[in-house]
């Protein structure tokens, strides 16, 4: 037994769009998309977005070719320049901005019943300073929360997808004007790179992934916010990690 999730699954969630409009349909919170297949499609999208848009390709992880942009020559020399990358126009969507804060949600399911799953809110983030959005997706300090809305839009964009879900399922979200989490992305199959965050924390979700993958009795476990909120992980690339138990942080949210 693999314990991973169907083919089909991966695939709706490899492509971000393909995602993102098949939740919509589910009226399950997604930010306003559109795909990019031409010049055209791109000047239809901004005509349809207020103020900032988000361009992103549509496959890929660590916000790759993700650009903030406010007017169509911003949108277009950056397509040209990810063109001579590999990339075209088709690999393209803009979505609407979302201002709020940004969320991570992991957890693991059995036939289409979660196990168990954390929250967590992605504060800073390693060598944001380098890239135009000042994101790359991977946290240096991040800290749970607990929140009932995340935990409730996250299970029902995962059973959307496929009713029989099993294995590992992360999901990206982010605030819009209204507070409301969107989701921008799932990730079938695999943990977050900060996997290691709850485990030292006390929820080891891979051990408990491997213990279902062999049928064995797992501990027992909350469905819904296993952690208490407010524990801090840091991390840089070079310093290790630490966790922080209790206290605010004080510091300015990207």
């Amino acid at each position: 037994m693999t314990f991973l999730p169907k083919k089909s699954t991966i695939r709706i969630c490899q492509n971000k769009i393909k995602l993102i409009k098949i939740l919509e349909k589910k009226n399950i919170p997604v930010p306003k998309s559109f795909h990019i297949k031409n010049e055209k499609d791109l000047d239809n999208a901004l005509e349809k977005i207020n103020g900032t848009a988000w361009l992103r390709a549509i496959k890929g992880a660590g916000a790759k070719a993700s650009l903030p942009i406010k007017r169509k020559e911003h949108a277009k020399f950056w397509i040209d320049y990810w063109t001579e990358k590999g990339l075209s126009y088709k690999d393209f969507m803009l979505s609407e901005y979302l201002p709020g804060r940004e969320y991570a949600w992991q957890s693991v399911w059995k036939e289409g019943e979660l196990v168990t799953s954390q929250a967590r809110e992605r504060i800073e983030y390693l060598f944001g300073y380098l890239t135009p959005s000042g994101q790359t997706s991977s946290p240096s300090v991040a800290r749970t929360v607990n929140r009932d809305d995340i935990n409730e839009i996250a299970t029902n964009a995962i059973l959307a997808i496929d009713s029989s879900a099993t294995g590992i399922f992360c999901i990206d979200l982010k605030e819009n004007s209204n507070g409301i989490p969107c989701i921008t992305e799932i990730n079938a199959g695999r943990f977050f790179t900060t996997s290691n965050f709850f485990s030292f924390a006390g929820v080891n979700m891979p051990y408990i992934y491997v213990k279902l993958a062999y049928r064995e009795k797992i501990p027992e476990i909350p469905k819904y916010n296993p952690l208490p909120e407010g524990l801090y992980w840091i991390r840089l690339m070079d310093c290790g990690y630490k966790l922080v138990r209790g206290g605010k942080w004080t510091g300015k949210r990207i």
